[in-house]
């Protein structure tokens, strides 16, 4: 007979756990992530911070694959340890690693607004018929101010007719005749 009710605890690197989370997240183990990411401590309000972040993206990405509605109070949560950790920094989230947890934060919300416009009932609906304009105008004006304030994920037009970074490496190689990368559509 094995103790299931142990008191024992370990320390991990916040870095580890969220990657373990998100590797469960990535193979579809959602209940299993959360639960990881809820047995977690963290004493300093950016470590708090990430690990809600983490948990509302495992939530979500569970709403989007697996039908369930978790993501709006594991946002609200993470909302909230944001808002600490904003305090803590005298209401700025000055340096860059600071910024990037208002930045995935942002981009949870996007996400989450997202799901909600093509999902509607339980099913999936494309296209804007039926769905309030002005909701869809909301969510376009969120994505161009994240795509703008991104934190060195975005390229300026997202992506397009910007390399990679390995095709940034393969061109600095090449020198200065090499050709640029179009994709198939830009070709056309």
């Amino acid at each position: 007979m094995t103790n299931t009710a142990s008191t024992l605890r370990t320390a991990v690197p916040l870095d580890e756990l969220i990657a373990a989370a998100r590797e469960l997240r990535i193979g579809e183990r959602w209940g299993r992530a959360t639960r990881l990411l809820d047995s977690a401590e963290a004493t300093d309000p950016r470590s708090r911070a990430r690990l809600a972040l983490s948990a509302a993206e495992v939530a979500l990405e569970s709403d989007w694959f697996g039908g369930t509605s978790l993501a709006g109070p594991r946002l609200a949560a993470a909302e909230e340890f944001v808002e600490v950790l904003v305090e803590s920094l005298d209401g700025k989230l000055a340096d860059e690693a600071h910024s990037d947890v208002g930045w995935d934060l942002d981009f949870l919300r996007l996400r989450h607004g997202y799901l909600g416009q093509v999902r509607v009932d339980g099913a999936f609906r494309a296209g804007p018929d039926g769905k309030d304009p002005d909701a869809l105008d909301a969510l376009r004006a969120h994505a161009e101010r994240l795509r703008g304030g991104g934190p060195g994920r975005c390229a300026p037009r997202l992506g397009r007719d910007v390399p990679g970074p390995r095709r940034r490496q393969s061109l600095r190689r090449a020198g200065p005749r090499a050709r640029p990368l179009r994709s198939r559509a830009a070709r056309r």
